[in-house]
């Protein structure tokens, strides 16, 4: 056995044997190759974020150096051999530098990374400039014309490919990968920064959160470093947008169109100007020498006409004379995005700014707290972003937003800038009305937007801007999402209006309505102040431990800002359709006062949100909206109401098919399942099921690849039982670790849990106790209450051993696979050699190999990521995802979660039902995963669900496949064999009355008979529904009773059911059918349940009451006795009396009154034990199909004792008095006859023929010894001092019941009525 801490000691000396082999395995790694999980900085200070930026400078000047000597790499053609799986690309170098910085920070990788490739670049840029063949071109990269340019650019890209050749991080953790890493939410990051556009929403986004920490220069120099900056890569990345967009042709082609308009647009104004310009230069000179010799100049227009100097130009030139005209005009134009230019317009913005507040706090006459025009402050404050002169680029932004999935987390370029943003917090009323009609004038006026516009769009476009539509109503409408949600499409724009129309107020001014121009107008500017905020959030969380964001001047103030202005945009902008005319009273006031009113609203609700976060004590508040508005993707129905985020967490809500419980009903549901899930037995019984699931697997493995000439599965599978064994230690360490910080987990326990945050929760809490209404305090106090009784350890100890149990058997399962893998490895090598080892030898390669294949099957926080493994680990913990119907009826009861109870584990309960199937002979060859393994090739698209990415995968799954049906058949004929000879217990019989009669009996269900004892095989998962199953099939010919003798259908029916429905975890559903066609008779029993499983310990408190109060009760269906009978602890005070016992008929002894070491074995094993409570006598009567129900649950008249538990109780100890059993054993030993009916009559059945037990030799002979006892029972039962009073009244009720049936027979209702008159004056005898 080994652990953590000796596997690479160990590792060490099992090399020195690998080494012996003959192979061409790869060298280690070099030491300086950044492998190890970079860490997020808020877990390092200031001190060691500086000994970052030096470890980062360091860093990348080692990697630049070891890439260049690593180029004999290209000369080795072994080296793109991928010989090593779990790293293709090593290579080893004597020359290396290995003792290299290590940067431990995202930021501190980003840096590196960027540096190096830069740094690689220059320095590979001036090895191939200065090669010998390439000078010429070189030449011409330095020379000012459009091909030098184009060269340059050229140039650029090939010193870049060349050194991304050359870095050994190339092949590791290339720029695009740590950007990656850097800002999660641009995952395939290159695809969505390119474009046809000067600039991406996907790079805008990130140039956003830049800009805000003030570093946006540096990724200016980024992007051009990784080649961004080559218009070039465009149509490359179009191609593959389009593979992405899927079916959006029309759209991209009219974006494209517009683009291209522009770009015309733009080149015809540049090539007038730079023509204009070159003339005006070559006329000036030609004047100047006319001058000097005295000869009259020509006009100018003569002069062009006749000289042409333009037309003359070498068109490289003329594109030269192009590029020096748009740089010198801030023209974007050339084959080179200017990344120099947006760091100018920041600089211009920042500018804007400073004079921005500095004007208003003269005009105030008092200076604000760490102004724009302060010099001093932290390098993130008052940072302004940019923004575009060009609103269609915005536009196009937008519909690519909503329409282009790499896009999607991207930001527009929006037209306001950052100091007008700003003053919306302060300036006059109508401000947003103002930039929507400006904004929509000038787009208007653009022929790029007149491609875009409903005058000659397409249908993607039109859909697109019905979607906008529809998206702005909810934005501007009050009511949030209710009112205006399910506007058919077609319709929308009508609620928008015609924009010819408008409404006339009182002061004779008119209020357009929003035109579709007006609709992209509010959409551009309300996606800016959405988005930016967004990425402001972002950028403020990732440095939120090293400086105060809400501090005036800093990224709070720039989000607030934002937040008024979206206010502001929703207020006024509304007044502009007629949808929410009325809520402003209409036509009743003028235009100024209604906008003023509008945007005073406004400014209330923003001011109100500023004072809250500003002077939030702990930082609760600030931290949920920062967390809130990063997370909401631009989302204005959540950004429009902060109040209403926290609202909705609290109370709950139901959007389209989006359902979020309350915090009460979440945290109930959570004390219920806290409180199920607490019995001892619980644990114990996932143990073994769990268990014999991770077992199971690799077992049939080993069956299925019996007999196959390759043996390298049968091996692999031995090797991964070994490497489970081995690894039980380690699983145990991480258990016991994941047990620990239950609560901190946020997943909870397998989905039926959900642990709010403590962050997020004291947020809402905190929110409810300032500003919830009187209703939002109550429920936050009691929803804070149950959330504390749910932390509480003890109280919560089941999910917490079961959740680690999981991770337990997660761990072990992956360990497994890493050794099997690691054998495939070997074994497939030494194959290949030729070679022969032995077993010892072969068991320290594996075990050396081993470590190599960990970062293939656990990723750096040690999870499990290998598909085959995690496949195998869902199926034994029963925790793959539902699909399909399954699916569909646990969202219907996520959505109505009081019936949420009666289906609580139904993942758990399916994918046992799914477990079992795959172990039943002929069913799983049916299931789907069968077929696909056995009927489709290893690469075909459907087996990757079950985690099968090779050949090799395959072989193992198929080989499962083959072993789980020799399993399947072997074990149902052993069980089979054992049913025939009445060794196991199935459902019993179909009538509830009649199995509890049974059980009176000593009977057990669903167990193994072993002597005169029953053991349940219930947890055996997946084994118990074919154990329960084939002991039916065989109970339905010999013990079922008269009429499921008669009923084919129903035996059918009842298999089903009881083995299926009456599984534990799903036992749910038939309690619901029962409440609901019980009429309210199971009502109080089922609401008995539901409030027992409330407090908490339920199953626990059960238990210990079977344990120190033993012995089964007489119920009926009242909610005190089954609260009662859940809680016998308490039993204990009343000295056995809260709850009659209930007494075995035959010989009189307390049912389940076990001695103290069965009743201690039953508490927590999951095997329930009833020890010598079975014998011949009591086989043959349950054989009999004596009709047992009607004769315990009646007195010998037929009194119908139902409803009084205490006469049944003591009925039954009477009758146990008269010893029937000893009785009926000496019947059947005086008359062997009778035994010989029974068989005779089971033979029959299995011959097929039926008959009713009444018409057999031993039928009337045991209906009269059982009448007799009864007789002798019911008169002591009257003579009885507590009950005797109260039986003769039910005897005298009953006599008098038959009276008025008889005289209602006859057609004598007087007589009929006076027995019920007599019946009423007996029950309300005084008792």
């Amino acid at each position: 056995m080994y652990d953590l801490d000796q596997r690479a000691e160990q590792a060490r000396k099992e090399r020195e044997l690998l080494n012996t082999l003959p192979t061409s395995e790869v060298n280690p790694q070099p030491a300086n190759t950044q492998t190890q999980e970079t860490k997020d900085p808020k877990e390092f200070g200031f001190k060691e974020n500086a000994q970052e930026v030096v470890d980062a400078i360091g860093g990348a000047g080692i990697d630049i150096y070891n890439s260049v000597v690593s180029l004999p790499k290209l000369l080795d053609k072994r080296f793109y051999q991928p010989t090593d799986p779990s790293n293709p690309w090593k290579y080893d170098n004597p020359l290396i530098i290995k003792n290299a910085p290590i940067t431990e920070t995202v930021w501190g990788s980003f840096l590196r990374s960027g540096l190096e490739f830069v740094g690689g670049t220059v320095a590979a840029g001036k090895l191939i400039w200065g090669a010998r063949g390439l000078k010429g071109i070189a030449a011409l990269g330095k020379a000012k014309t459009l091909k030098g340019l184009a060269s340059r650019v050229g140039m650029s890209g090939v010193s870049g490919a060349a050194y991304d050749l050359v870095s050994n991080q190339s092949q590791e953790a290339n720029m695009a990968r740590v950007l990656v890493d850097t800002f999660p939410n641009t995952a395939g990051v290159l695809e969505p920064l390119a474009t046809t556009e000067t600039m991406s929403p996907a790079r805008k986004s990130l140039m956003n959160m830049g800009e805000g920490l003030g570093f946006g220069g540096f990724m200016d120099l980024t992007f051009e470093a990784v080649g961004l900056g080559a218009k070039a890569f465009r149509k490359s990345a179009k191609k593959s947008q389009k593979a992405i967009t899927g079916n959006k042709d029309e759209l991209i082609k009219a974006l494209d169109e517009s683009v291209a308009l522009e770009d015309a647009a733009k080149e015809a104004a540049v090539l007038k100007g730079a023509r204009q310009a070159y003339e005006k230069a070559e006329y000036r000179k030609y004047t100047n020498k006319t001058k000097k010799a005295g000869v009259e100049p020509l006009p100018k227009a003569q002069f062009l006409k006749r000289n042409k100097s333009w037309e003359r130009l070498d068109p490289e030139l003329q594109m030269q004379k192009m590029s020096e005209f748009a740089e010198k005009n801030e023209i974007d134009f050339g084959p080179n995005y200017d990344f120099s230019r947006r760091a100018r317009k920041q600089g211009e913005a920042n500018i804007e700014l400073q004079k921005e507040q500095f004007e208003y706090d003269v005009a105030f006459g008092k200076p604000r707290e760490n102004p724009a025009y302060y010099k001093g402050g932290d390098i993130t404050d008052n940072q302004a972003l940019t923004n575009t002169d060009n609103p269609v680029e915005g536009v196009r932004d937008m519909i690519e937003i909503r329409n282009n999935p790499t896009q999607k987390y991207g930001s527009p370029r929006g037209p306001l800038t950052e100091a007008n943003i700003r003053r919306t917090e302060y300036t006059a009323p109508g401000t947003m009305l103002d930039e929507i009609n400006s904004l929509g004038k000038t787009l208007q006026a653009s022929p790029s937007f007149q491609r875009l516009s409903s005058k000659v769009t397409n249908d993607a476009l039109d859909k697109d801007l019905k979607r906008t539509a529809v998206d702005i109503l909810k934005f501007m409408d009050n009511s949030g999402h209710s009112r205006l949600m399910d506007i058919p499409e077609d319709d929308v724009l009508k609620f928008i209006g015609d924009p010819r129309a408008a409404t006339e107020l009182v002061d004779g001014q008119v209020l357009n309505y929003l035109s579709p121009v007006q609709l992209r107008a509010v959409d551009l500017i309300r996606g800016q102040l959405l988005f930016e905020a967004r990425d402001l959030s972002k950028a403020a969380l990732s440095v939120a431990d090293k400086i105060d964001v809400s501090a005036n001047g800093s990224l709070l103030d720039g989000i607030l800002a934002r937040h008024s202005a979206l206010g502001r945009l929703r207020k006024e902008a509304s007044l502009a359709s007629s949808a929410e005319l009325r809520s402003y009273g209409g036509g009743a006031i003028s235009r100024k006062e209604l906008i003023a009113r509008a945007s005073d609203d406004a400014a209330a609700e923003a001011a109100t949100l500023k004072e809250v976060l500003k002077n939030d004590p702990d930082n609760a508040l600030l931290e949920g909206y920062l967390h809130f508005t990063a997370e909401s993707n631009g989302s204005s129905q959540t950004f429009k109401d902060f109040n209403e985020f926290f609202k909705r967490k609290l109370r709950g809500y139901k959007q389209g098919d989006t359902y979020q419980r309350n915090a009460i009903l979440n945290e109930m549901m959570t004390m219920g399942v806290n409180s199920m899930l607490s019995g001892p037995k619980t644990p114990v019984r996932a143990l073994v099921g769990t268990g014999m699931g991770t077992v199971m697997r690799p077992v049939a493995t080993m069956l299925g690849a019996i007999g196959k000439s390759d043996d390298t599965v049968m091996r692999g599978a031995f090797h991964n039982i070994g490497g489970m064994v081995e690894a039980r230690n380690e699983a145990w360490r991480k258990a016991v670790a994941d047990f620990q910080s239950y609560n901190m987990n946020e997943e909870g326990f397998r989905g039926y849990i959900k642990n709010k945050k403590d962050q997020e929760w004291e947020q809402m809490m905190s929110w409810a106790a300032t500003y919830g209404t009187a209703g939002d305090k109550a429920s936050a106090k009691f929803a804070d209450a149950l959330r504390g009784i749910n932390k509480i350890p003890v109280f919560n100890y089941g999910p917490r051993i079961m959740r680690s149990m999981d991770t337990f058997f997660t761990q072990i399962i992956g360990r497994g696979r890493q050794r099997q893998l690691a054998f495939e490895n070997v074994y497939k090598k030494i194959n290949d050699k030729g070679l022969v080892v032995s077993d010892v030898d072969l068991d320290g390669l594996v075990r050396a190999a081993e470590i190599d294949f960990e970062g293939k099957v656990f990723d750096g926080d040690g999870r499990l990521t290998d598909e085959m493994a995690k496949f195998a680990a869902d199926e034994a913990k029963l925790t793959q995802e539902l699909k399909g119907f399954a699916k569909s009826l646990d969202k219907m009861f996520d959505q109505a979660p009081f019936f949420r109870p009666f289906f609580l584990f139904a993942r758990t309960g399916v994918n046992a039902l799914t477990m079992t199937s795959k172990y039943t002979p002929i069913l799983n060859s049916f299931i789907k995963e069968h077929a696909d393994i056995m009927g489709k090739e290893w690469n075909h698209p459907d087996l990757l669900q079950y985690g099968i990415k090779s050949a090799s995968d395959h072989e193992i799954a198929k080989a499962t496949m083959r072993g789980r049906q020799a399993i399947s058949y072997g074990f149902t004929s052993m069980v089979a064999w054992a049913a025939l000879n009445g060794n196991i217990t199935g459902n019993g019989p179909p009538d509830r009355g009649l199995r509890s009669t049974w059980q009176a009996f000593g009977w057990q269900p669903r167990s193994i008979k072993i002597g005169d004892s029953y053991v349940s095989y219930e947890s055996l998962e997946p084994f118990n529904g074919i154990l329960g199953f084939v002991a039916d099939i065989v109970d339905s010919q010999k013990v079922m009773g008269d009429e499921w003798t008669s009923n084919n259908f129903g035996k059918v029916s009842y298999l089903l059911q009881a083995n299926i429905v009456n599984k534990s975890f799903l036992a749910g559903l038939l309690q619901l059918s029962d409440l609901l066609t019980s009429q309210g008779a199971d009502a109080p029993r089922v609401a008995a349940n539901f409030v027992n499983n409330q407090i908490p310990l339920g199953s626990m408190r059960n238990e210990i009451g079977k344990l120190i109060s033993p012995g089964m009760r007489e119920l009926e269906s009242g909610f005190w006795q089954s609260i009662g009978n859940r809680n016998l602890w308490a039993d204990v005070l009343t000295d056995g009396k809260m709850l009659p016992y209930r007494y075995d008929q035959l010989n009189g002894e307390i049912l389940r009154d076990w001695e103290p070491l069965t009743r201690l074995t039953n508490a927590i094993l999951p095997f329930n034990v009833n020890i010598g409570t079975s014998n011949e006598t009591r086989e043959l009567l349950f054989r009999s199909g004596v009709n047992l129900k009607q004769t315990f649950n009646t007195g010998p008249n037929g009194e119908n004792l139902e409803g009084h538990p205490d006469l049944k109780s003591k009925f039954q100890f009477y009758m146990g008095q008269e010893n029937v059993e000893a009785e009926i054993t000496e019947f059947f030993n005086k008359f062997p006859e009778m035994k010989e009916s029974i068989l005779e009559m089971e033979r029959d059945r299995t011959a097929g023929e039926n008959y009713e037990p009444r018409k057999t030799l031993h039928a009337d002979q045991l209906r009269s010894i059982l009448r007799n006892a009864k007789r002798r029972a019911w008169t002591a039962l009257i003579h009885d001092e507590e009950s005797g009073t109260k039986a003769s009244i039910l005897s005298q009720e009953h006599e008098l019941g038959l009276l008025g049936d008889k005289a209602r027979i006859r057609g004598d209702y007087t007589t009929e009525e006076k027995t019920k008159q007599e019946i009423e004056k007996i029950k309300n005898l005084p008792k």
